[in-house]
């Protein structure tokens, strides 16, 4: 379980062996009190815009081309040219390639932040705080 009332409720449940693991995410470094969103607005020009994170892996899997072509249906079909995704995540080379190539058939240039490298901890948190929604998308269900 990872809540201490989780495991409770499964022991009076009759489950006979229950483990707390605690947490999945170090709570002291996203603690949302120590984000810095403005930083990050501020560096990418961000202020005002709608920003959505994929903090994943860019991969088929994990959704990354639905992940584009949905956006592609926001900014340019729906008209929200005010929207801004910022992935966070490595991807293999044939796979960046591809997703470029996808973001400039659909003229998103300007409507994406790819960061395909490892980023501390403190920055994510300070991302996951600057965006408006996080998105994880995945093709197969039990993938995410």
């Amino acid at each position: 379980m990872v809540s201490q009332a989780g495991a409770a409720a499964a022991k009076k449940l009759g489950v006979k062996i229950v483990r707390y693991i605690g947490p999945m995410v170090n709570i002291h470094i996203f603690d949302p009190a120590k984000a810095h969103p403005e930083v990050l607005r501020s560096r990418h020009n961000l202020k005002g815009r709608f920003v959505i994170l994929y903090p994943n892996r860019l991969t088929r899997l994990k959704g990354a081309l639905e992940f584009i072509r949905a956006l592609h249906v926001l900014v340019n079909e729906r008209g929200q040219r005010n929207v801004v995704a910022v992935t966070i995540g490595s991807s293999d080379p044939a796979m960046h390639k591809e997703l470029l190539a996808e973001i400039k058939k659909y003229g998103l240039e300007k409507h994406v932040i790819i960061i395909d490298h490892a980023i501390p901890q403190e920055e994510l948190r300070d991302w996951y705080a600057a965006a408006d929604v996080v998105v994880l998308p995945a093709i197969l269900k039990d993938l995410v």
